[in-house]
């Protein structure tokens, strides 16, 4: 209670029967604070996220599955949270070492060993990477909505009502000053104009001048800053500034005779972030986040009907991240280097794809089944080669890149094997699995052309007739 005498304060504590209360309160399931947001504030989150990462203790969980649990349900936790505040650097630094550690170790959320760099896995799957977040981007991008709503949302919302009658006032909002003296959320949220200018378009004919024409042509006018286009109407006739202006000239000279303002339509903004002119949060992030080049491979790895398993190692492939003995001999990890899979070469990535005779086989046996004449190729020849020849969504594209994935997934899987459980499987065994995988997922395909090849292709694989029905 302020603005009271303490004495005054306890009478009426007394009467009611309540117990005086300090901020912060949790209400609504956040911190309600007089003052910035402190990690002491987030530490039930953080708590929350990490709980839940180590409540899944199967060891038995693939990469791929640890990375669907971080898009569906760790990244889902703090997403309410972040659209109401602007979380501290260190609440999001803390959040994203346990998105990190249990992506590449588990619920033992070791912070050693990461694969491959946040910021990297944190980019579109066209990009190359694995199609999660930056929470940073995320959290901006989600309070991006506040903007939205305070120069859109005109009765619906109480807060924002509430904000343009005593926060805004008669000022333009995009040119108002942060006070000297104001509440830390406000502040956050004026900071955030700039990232929300680029894609807030007024439209004609109604709106802020400085939006439609440019700030020297208001300066020439005489107009104020906040003035609206309907300021030089009249009805439906324009009504021009006398300013002795070229530019207001040539404004007066370009525009159709025919096109006349509309009084009876109201101001009206529109997103520019996404064709439909609404906002989302989906489309602010992916205005304001982080860039990298796309990479021609992403359609061999992450294409739609990708087993997640195989995809997942494939990237890691592709992106020369397999701790091959032949990156640990380098590291000083390990001294020997000799392929455990035919005993004899040393283990690298163009080795073990698929130079050795072992995984040669396997790979060649898989060609026979598509009639794919194969030549000894280095493992990033493959690739490229894939990328070419796998291109369109035809049955034999689709079969070659799943047995792409499929085949440098079952060696992989192999390697390991071997070098940590000393087991081994013949070849023959892992080529019927990998075909098994294959058939199944082909068997989700309908309406496929009845070509001569496909026909072919759906007998030498086992593949269900049913895939050229068009239901």
């Amino acid at each position: 209670m302020c603005g009271i005498a303490a004495n005054v304060g306890e009478q009426i504590l007394s009467l009611l029967g309540y117990n005086a209360g300090c901020l912060p309160v949790r209400y609504l399931g956040v911190p309600l604070i007089s003052s910035r947001l402190k990690g002491s504030d987030c530490r039930a989150l953080v708590d929350r996220i990490i709980a839940r990462a180590k409540s899944w203790t199967c060891r038995a969980l693939s990469y791929a599955g640890r990375l669907q649990l971080v898009k569906i349900i760790l990244f889902a936790i703090q997403v309410y949270r972040s659209s109401i505040f602007i979380l501290p650097k260190a609440v999001i630094k803390q959040i994203e070492q346990t998105l990190r550690a249990f992506l590449w170790k588990g619920s033992d959320l070791s912070t050693r060993g990461a694969k491959v760099a946040w910021e990297y896995v944190c980019l579109p799957k066209k990009e190359g990477s694995l199609g999660l977040r930056g929470l940073e981007e995320w959290n901006r991008a989600a309070m991006l909505k506040h903007l939205w709503h305070i120069c859109t949302d005109k009765e619906q919302s109480v807060w924002s009502s509430w904000i343009r009658t005593h926060l805004i006032r008669a000022n333009n909002f995009w040119e108002l000053k942060i006070p000297g003296e104001c509440t830390w959320a406000w502040r956050k949220i004026l900071k955030l104009r700039p990232l929300a200018r680029a894609n807030f378009k007024f439209r004609h004919p109604l709106g802020p001048l400085v939006e439609r024409y440019g700030e020297r042509l208001i300066y020439d006018s005489g107009l104020g800053r906040n003035a609206v286009v309907g300021a030089i109407t009249n009805g439906a006739e324009w009504d021009w500034p006398t300013a002795p202006s070229m530019e207001w000239m040539e404004v007066k000279n370009a525009t159709p005779g025919d096109f006349k303002p509309n009084p009876m339509r109201d101001d009206f903004l529109q997103w520019g972030g996404d064709p439909s002119g609404r906002f989302s949060v989906k489309s602010a992030w992916e205005s304001i986040r982080s860039r990298g080049p796309e990479v021609e491979w992403h359609r061999v790895v992450w294409h739609k009907k990708a087993i997640p398993p195989h995809a997942i190692i494939l990237w890691l492939a592709v992106r020369n991240r397999l701790n091959t003995q032949e990156k640990l001999c380098v590291h000083g990890i390990i001294s020997e280097v000799r392929c455990v899979l035919c005993g004899q070469g040393v283990e690298d990535l163009d080795h073990l794809f698929f130079s050795c005779p072992f995984s040669e086989r396997l790979w060649l046996l898989l060609c026979d089944k598509c009639n794919l004449p194969w030549i000894q190729r280095s493992w990033v020849e493959s690739v490229g080669w894939m990328i070419q020849n796998s291109k369109g969504k035809s049955l034999k594209s689709l079969i070659y890149k799943r047995m792409f994935a499929a085949s440098v997934y079952a060696i992989w899987r192999e390697r390991n094997t071997r070098t940590f459980q000393d087991k081994a499987r013949h070849v023959s065994s892992i080529v019927y699995d990998m075909m098994f995988w294959i058939r199944v997922k082909c068997n989700t395909l309908h309406g496929l052309s009845p070509s001569q090849e496909n026909r072919w292709l759906q007998r030498s694989w086992g593949i269900s007739e049913d895939v050229f029905w068009p239901w």
